[in-house]
């Protein structure tokens, strides 16, 4: 399967190429999120930060999560509530088992402000009332 990765870098150029990644890139293949996880774990050295950006509401994914923490890898969960886009229902499940482990959650839903629901305080266990759409 294709994997996309970029260096690390400081500066304004490294969110540009963050966003131009991001607005291209499409989920294909059969891997799960897990299953990324586990095969490039390794490459997340101590001390660093993993920013999943997801829709699963497979909570498989979040053991191998569990392992980059394990690994004093921090990772930030963006977690994006298929629900709201007419897919499968349980992502408020997710959101509570991984704040309950005290990992950063992000939850977003389609409507949403992304500059509000991104740079406020991470969720604690449920989606606010003050970012669900009308």
């Amino acid at each position: 399967p294709d994997r996309e990765w970029l260096q690390a870098d400081r500066g304004p150029r490294q969110l540009s190429k963050i966003l131009e990644l991001l607005a291209v890139t499409q989920a294909s293949g059969a891997l799960t999120l897990g299953d990324v996880l586990s095969l490039e774990g390794e490459r997340f050295a101590r001390a660093t930060t993993a920013l999943l950006i997801t829709p699963s509401v497979n909570p498989a994914w979040i053991d191998q999560a569990r392992r980059l923490v394990q690994h004093r890898v921090r990772v930030i969960v963006v977690h994006i509530d298929p629900e709201s886009f007419g897919g499968p229902t349980g992502a408020e499940e997710i959101v509570t088992i991984l704040r309950a482990e005290g990992t950063l959650v992000y939850p977003v839903r389609q409507g949403d402000d992304l500059s509000l629901s991104l740079s406020g305080a991470p969720v604690m266990g449920r989606y606010p009332r003050s970012i669900r759409p009308t």
